[in-house]
């Protein structure tokens, strides 16, 4: 069989595949669609059921509330007064009734759960329901208002109750309800559909008529007589998937459109709804006919397009391999091989030097002279590589083998070498000399480059040895640096002994100092407290936020070092003034004995504690509860104050608040950022603000950085706030000017 046989065999099978997918992919998306269209109808079900129970529950709320508005009407109930409370509703019951169809009671029950009065049996009265209903329960145990569905005598009901006080005492309660086949009204006047209520039968024990119900399965069925659900039988579980069947000759959809639910949210019913569906099960079935139209169609044209274009499609495709060939193993910008050339040629060149070469600053002439003046640097400085390349060749003749220069993209050029490393050497440092007078012409302006050189002979790992030589050669500001296996150091590690070194020279240097952030008492609206702060200074005078350098410093045997330069100098700015300041202290400081024994001496020489708040990180592992106790209870028969910090990050934040005595708690940033737009965030923050108010601390309210974050905190009743909106951290205590 020829190779375009074989093409064209080949294609033909795909074509086929291709169709088959494209049916099955367009029977799936079909069928989701007509899932989808169905998911939507229960959302809306759902919804419209949600509003009606919504409705009701506030139009029934409203009408008991008003009922206990009438002085006559309360002063009877309270006074067991039958007759005249029978009188007093009657109009009013009625009305109610006339109204809406569905209303049916209207109960008055005592505080121990005995009937006073029924208007819908008023001779009727004296049971205690208080093991029958359990709302009634409820509501004696809450004595607060309650609405639900739950099954009766009678059927089900929509019950509304609210409880009755007099003079502050709990007298009993009002109980408004509904004939619960007011949800099939509402369906049926919202959608024009069939609906029914499906009754657990293992809560129809109450219930007086329950023989005369139609069963199905576990549940009875009420509310309707419509034959379309006295087929169902058990075929239909509700609070399910939803039931797709076939009932003579026509297509119907069965849909639970809302869980009722008993007092303790065990669902005990179901309203389902049922929708014809003809129409969409032949729409759906015209779908696939006319996508095996559309499928049959395509097979023909591309058959079609496919024989006229083969021959060319096949002498294209073979140039066209030879084009990508090419442009995958060169650099489009330079004519040089690239990274791809490079990767392939080390599979073979053994015992090869490579050169790897970064231009330094590239970044700035790109940022200052533009990205062309960048493509001319690495155009122009390519040619140079290769002439010097040349002329190092022409005054060395002891070099011998072969030799490829590559771009491996942005600024970093390879010198591959079969040569020996001294040479590599000697090449490594010629380049850089001719580099360094190297002047490139760039639209009249002079742009003057150097370079940064690695070289490895490492087999294995050649790119990332010479990667590592070249970034040591910069740290040093060396002309070159050859690899060795000394400089296997991970970048974690060297970044470590970076700062490791930066932080000892800067207490050497005494460049640690403390920076002074406002706090402002939400009530007075003026800074009151000062939160100490760490910061590094550079031996420029810049500033370095702890967060490049305390999380490896903390590690390390420098960290109670930086602990007592913070506290001494803290203590000292803030000693002989009357503002509270407050300073971080972790637990690891805490265990430190030497640390709370310098602690306890520096109060006592400065006479400074009734001024200091220790901030203990919530974040940290406050489990060493008699350690921690031990110190508060230490700093604060000094006189000092004890606040928790960064609360509500953690895991047993309220434990710590019961177990340790805490004056203030300041509440983590991550809350406080999103009070103002976040309903859930705002009530955690809400409720840890009451349960500290109720245990007598005082609330700082961190990361406020602007006026909605502001306003939401002082409408939450937080003590104080502290935030870039308040005053940034700085040098000195004058406050920030405050709008």
């Amino acid at each position: 069989m020829t190779v375009r046989m074989r093409a064209m065999l080949l294609v033909i099978i795909l074509m086929l595949s291709l169709s088959a997918i494209f049916l099955f992919a367009g029977n799936y998306f079909n069928e989701k669609y007509l899932d989808y269209s169905f998911r939507r109808f229960d959302s809306q079900l759902a919804r419209s059921f949600g509003l009606s129970v919504s409705e009701t529950e506030r139009k029934y709320f409203n009408a008991a509330h008003a009922l206990l508005q009438r002085d006559k009407v309360l002063s009877a109930f309270l006074a067991g007064d039958r007759e005249k409370l029978f009188l007093e509703l009657v109009p009013l019951y009625r009305e109610m009734t006339r109204e809406d169809p569905f209303f049916h009671v209207m109960h008055f029950i005592d505080k121990n759960g005995v009937t006073v009065l029924r208007m819908h049996r008023p001779d009727f009265h004296g049971d205690n329901l208080t093991d029958v209903r359990p709302l009634v329960r409820l509501m004696n145990r809450t004595r607060e208002r309650l609405s639900g569905f739950e099954p009766g005598r009678h059927g089900i009901y929509y019950r509304v109750m609210i409880p009755i006080f007099s003079g502050g005492e709990y007298e009993g309660m009002l109980d408004l309800g509904l004939n619960a086949d007011f949800v099939i009204e509402a369906v049926s006047k919202h959608f024009q559909f069939k609906s029914a209520l499906f009754l657990n039968k293992s809560y129809a024990g109450v219930i007086n008529n329950r023989e005369e119900m139609i069963g199905a399965g576990n549940y009875y069925i009420t509310g309707t007589d419509d034959p379309v659900f006295l087929t169902l039988g058990t075929d239909f579980t509700p609070g399910r998937e939803m039931l797709l069947k076939k009932i003579d000759g026509a297509y119907y959809s069965f849909h639970t459109a809302y869980e009722l639910r008993e007092y303790d949210d065990a669902p005990f019913a179901y309203l389902v709804v049922v929708q014809n569906i003809d129409a969409e099960v032949q729409d759906y079935r015209n779908a696939r006919f006319y996508l095996v139209l559309v499928v049959f169609a395509f097979l023909i044209l591309a058959a079609a397009i496919l024989h006229y274009s083969f021959r060319v499609m096949l002498r294209e495709i073979e140039e066209g391999k030879k084009t990508l060939s090419a442009q995958q193993r060169t650099d489009t910008l330079t004519g040089l091989p690239n990274r791809n050339a490079l990767l392939s040629d080390l599979e073979w060149a053994s015992g090869s030097v490579m050169i790897l070469i970064n231009i330094d600053r590239f970044k700035e002439v790109n940022e200052v002279f533009g990205i062309g003046a960048g493509d001319q640097v690495l155009k122009e400085y390519s040619v140079c590589l290769r002439e010097y390349i040349s002329s190092f060749e022409s005054i060395n003749p002891e070099i011998t083998g072969e030799h490829t220069l590559y771009r491996l993209g942005r600024d970093e050029f390879v010198i591959l070498l079969n040569t020996k490393t001294e040479l590599a050497e000697k090449i490594a440092d010629y380049i850089s000399n001719r580099t360094d007078s190297e002047i490139i012409d760039y639209q009249g302006i002079e742009i003057s480059i150097s370079v940064s050189i690695g070289i490895s002979g490492n087999r294995e790992k050649p790119l990332q040895s010479s990667d590592i030589a070249l970034k040591i050669s910069r740290e040093r500001k060396r002309a070159y640096m050859h690899f060795d296996e000394s400089m296997e150091l991970s970048q974690h590690q060297s970044n470590n002994f970076f700062w490791l070194n930066k932080v000892k020279q800067a207490i050497k240097e005494d460049r640690i100092v403390p920076y002074f952030q406002g706090i402002m008492d939400n009530r007075t609206g003026e800074i009151r407290k000062y939160e100490c702060l760490i910061r590094m200074l550079e031996a420029d005078g810049s500033v370095v936020s702890p967060g490049m350098f305390l999380p490896i410093i903390k590690k390390t045997k420098l960290y109670p070092q930086l602990t007592k330069i913070m506290l001494r100098k803290s203590v000292e700015h803030f000693n002989g003034g009357g503002k509270e300041f407050s300073i971080n202290i972790s637990t690891e400081d805490i265990l430190n004995k030497d640390i709370v024994h310098y602690i306890q001496n520096l109060l006592k020489e400065t006479c400074t504690a009734r001024n200091v708040i220790f901030e203990i990180l919530e974040t940290d592992n406050i489990g060493n509860y008699e350690e921690i106790r031990e110190f508060i209870s230490e700093v604060k028969s000094l006189g000092c104050k004890v606040a928790i910090d960064d609360f509500g990050t953690g895991y047993s934040n309220f434990t710590h608040l019961m177990n340790l005595d805490f004056d203030y708690l300041k509440i983590d940033g991550s809350l406080i950022q999103n009070i103002h737009r976040d309903e859930y965030t705002n009530r955690l923050v809400k409720s840890i603000a009451g349960f500290a108010g109720g245990m007598k601390i005082e609330t700082v309210a961190e990361f406020v950085s602007s006026q909605e974050i502001f306003d939401a905190v002082n409408e939450l009743g937080i003590d104080y706030s502290q935030g870039f909106f308040i005053a940034k951290p700085r040098p000195d205590t004058k406050p920030d000017d405050f709008t």
